[in-house]
Order: structure tokens, then sequence, then C-alpha cells
């Protein structure tokens, strides 16, 4: 038996099959505190929060956007849920998910008054994040850094959504911030 594929749900990736899975954790265990507002879960869920910002401070790379000259924050080889390329830069559902971690550690930060001044850098960082847009050729948003969908096309692509839930940037009711799906980040 190849003890390698035991943590995974398929016998494909390796180790590093869902480096997101922990921005996914922290923004449910800050969800729980959100919903109770015990100060004693914050303080006890801090420690886990600020250490995945630290992993994802270290995991970010510098991407120029084609075309232009603003660089951009992008998440480090991943894969979407959607059946894309194992080994993607800047997907999505990833970015969605630090970009929410980051904002659920500044928060934490201030509520503790804690680690002001890394809650700080982390909130530098969330502003330099990439964010998804519409793709000009398919009309959906985009789930690569591409306006091309380099998934399976044959089933419906949801991961991207995850900025609409359990995440909340995107808005149905049309109150998205301006650095939105639909608009590039701000030169």
């Amino acid at each position: 038996m190849d003890r390698r594929h035991l943590h995974q749900p398929v016998r494909r990736g390796g180790w590093w099959w869902h480096p997101a899975g922990n921005a996914w954790l922290c923004n449910s265990l800050y969800e729980h505190y959100e919903y109770t507002q015990s100060r004693t879960h914050l303080a006890k869920i801090y420690p886990l929060l600020k250490g995945a910002c630290e992993f994802w401070q270290a995991r970010l790379l510098t991407h120029t956007l084609p075309g232009t000259t603003q660089e951009v924050l992008i998440a480090d080889s991943d894969w979407s849920p959607e059946h894309g390329p194992l080994d993607a830069k800047g997907i999505t559902y990833a970015q969605e998910l630090v970009w929410a971690l980051f904002g659920n550690f500044a928060a934490a930060s201030a509520v503790l008054k804690r680690d002001t001044a890394y809650a700080g850098t982390i909130t530098g960082l969330r502003e330099r994040l990439h964010l998804p847009r519409v793709s000009p050729k398919t009309g959906w948003l985009e789930e690569w850094l591409s306006p091309d969908n380099l998934g399976e096309t044959t089933h419906r692509h949801l991961s991207g959504l995850v900025g609409l839930f359990p995440g909340d940037r995107i808005r149905p009711d049309g109150s998205t911030p301006r650095r939105s799906s639909t608009q590039p980040p701000p030169s």
C-alpha cells in the first residue's frame, strides 16, 4: 500500500492536494465566533488564524496582469475543484478563501487588540490580492487566472462562487465592493 495517498480522497495530487483548506477551516472557525461573539473562542482560534495568514503570506506570488503593469498577489500552484489544471496559479477558489481569511484575521486582531502591526501587513496583502472578474469570453466569473474555461466543460462550475457563499464578498443585492468580480483592481 502506498501510504502517501492515505490522506487523499483521490489517488492523485500528493501532499499538496488542498493548500486552501487551512483558509477554509479558519474561516469556518471565525464564522462560529461571529455567531456566538465569544471572545474566549476567538482567543482560542486566534493562533490558528495567524498561522494560516503566515502560511499565505509566504505562499503568495507577485504577478503582473497581462497587458498591464499592475502587480497583484496570487496563490501559488493549486487546483480548482472543477477539474482544471492541477498546478494553476491564482485560482478563484483559493483567492476568495484567502481574501476572507485576511479580513477575518484583521477583525480578530482588532477585537483582541493583538498584533496590530501584523494585522496592518495582512490588510495590505489583502488589498493587493487578485480578485476574479467576469470573463469577456464566457460571461462567467473567471475560475482561473484566465478568461478561458480551463476545466471540464460538461458540468456546472460552482467553486468560483465561493466568494458568494460561504464567503460574502460577492453580493447578489448589487452592493459588491468596488474591487468586484466585474472590475479590475485600481492601478
